[in-house]
């Protein structure tokens, strides 16, 4: 009889927070919101659900059904499993500019009309301040 494999979790195979920080980092700033939360998913399946279904007082069906993929989970679902798995969020902003992105990818007028409101907006403040 072969022998029945247990479902990839690239939680078992780091080995230190410093790996899991940079992997949860990536995978936020994927385009997809998606790789972020099944990053989660996989993340709270290694703490163990029922640990994380009594943290957050959410139930097991619940906490599957967020992480399958085939719902959109609601913010406040997600902050609760971040909390009971001690996944701490910085907010930074990004060191590429909006407008620089635009640009790049051949939005120019668009991006140069950004940099001019954002221009003005700062004159505008610091005239009346």
């Amino acid at each position: 009889m072969p022998e029945k494999l247990k479902p990839f979790n690239p939680f078992d195979f780091f080995e230190t927070q410093e790996e899991i920080n940079a992997y949860l980092q990536e995978c936020f700033r994927d385009e997809d919101p998606n790789v972020f939360v099944n990053a989660l998913g996989h993340l709270a399946k290694h703490h163990g659900i029922a640990e994380v279904s009594k943290a957050t007082g959410l139930n097991r069906e619940s906490l599957y059904k967020t992480f399958s993929g085939k719902v959109q989970p609601k913010w406040d679902t997600i902050a609760r499993v971040m909390r009971a798995i001690h996944v701490d969020m910085i907010v930074e902003f990004d060191t590429e500019p909006r407008f620089k992105t635009m640009a790049a990818q051949g939005d120019v007028k668009e991006g140069l009309a950004l940099l001019d409101k954002l221009d003005a907006h700062f004159k505008t403040n610091t005239e009346t301040n």
